[in-house]
């Protein structure tokens, strides 16, 4: 049973009083503020706030029945997508959080182009945002393989994060054991060539290349392929808007 991680997407938009008149350059007016504010402190538009409510609530209610189909995937993301829009179009700023739960919506039906192009809008809107990188990150590592690359390319993110990036952490460990298995299944083999080659000097030239006692061990391990470590991406859900507190992790 893999572990579902149920991570806040790094939005914590808290409530605030509609104060008076504001400034014209990127802010809203009184009337159209939602009195909530994202990471960096800029109001977030009534109209934003709405569709992504709606996004969200969705999002949780697929996630919790487990029901997640092509049409529910889309339609969720749509919504982040059109809370995006809105604070675009109201202030001039991307709303990055939105972006990233529209990736994270794409994801849980497997559509990784979609995802991972809203993961980098996130990533480009925010540069800070941690969550997106790591996410780009897994999804590289499902190319290249390069385990001690991703290693390290995880350990800074983790690092900018202050230690709060939960899917990062999970992904690191998974890496750090593979690589650990990788690293001892290279060492046997090394090790199982070496008496290979002894046996088959010693051995005579008949039948046998190794005696009875290592044959079976020579032979295993002359024929196992070493295959790429494969990692878990921990499964994240989006950013709990409005909330003081994450979900819980769950199983």
């Amino acid at each position: 049973m893999r572990t579902k991680i149920l991570i806040l997407g790094g939005l914590a938009l808290a409530l605030q009083a509609c104060g008076g008149a504001i400034a014209q350059n990127g802010q809203l007016k009184p009337e159209h503020q939602s009195g909530k504010k994202d990471t960096k402190g800029n109001q977030v538009s009534k109209e934003a706030a709405a569709n992504f409510d709606t996004a969200l609530q969705g999002f949780l209610d697929h996630d919790k029945k487990q029901d997640w189909q092509e049409a529910t995937c889309s339609s969720v993301a749509k919504n982040f997508e059109d809370a995006a829009d809105a604070q675009k179009s109201a202030t001039g700023r991307p709303f990055s959080e939105a972006l990233y739960d529209a990736g994270l919506a794409y994801q849980r039906c497997g559509k990784d182009d979609q995802a991972r192009a809203k993961f980098e809008a996130a990533g480009s809107a925010d540069p800070s945002f941690h969550r997106a990188k790591a996410q780009i990150v897994l999804y590289d590592y499902q190319k290249s393989q390069d385990i001690d690359g991703t290693i390290s390319k995880l350990e800074q993110i983790i690092r900018d994060a202050k230690f709060q990036n939960a899917e990062a952490l999970v992904s690191l460990a998974a890496l750090r054991s593979s690589a650990t298995v990788t690293s001892r299944i290279k060492t046997a083999r090394t090790t199982s060539s070496v008496r290979r080659r002894t046996c088959s000097a010693r051995s005579p030239s008949t039948t046998r290349t190794c005696p009875p006692s290592t044959s079976s061990r020579c032979i295993t391990w002359s024929r196992r392929r070493r295959r790429p470590a494969r990692v878990r991406r921990p499964v994240a859900v989006v950013s709990a808007a409005w909330r003081s507190r994450a979900p819980s992790a769950r199983t």
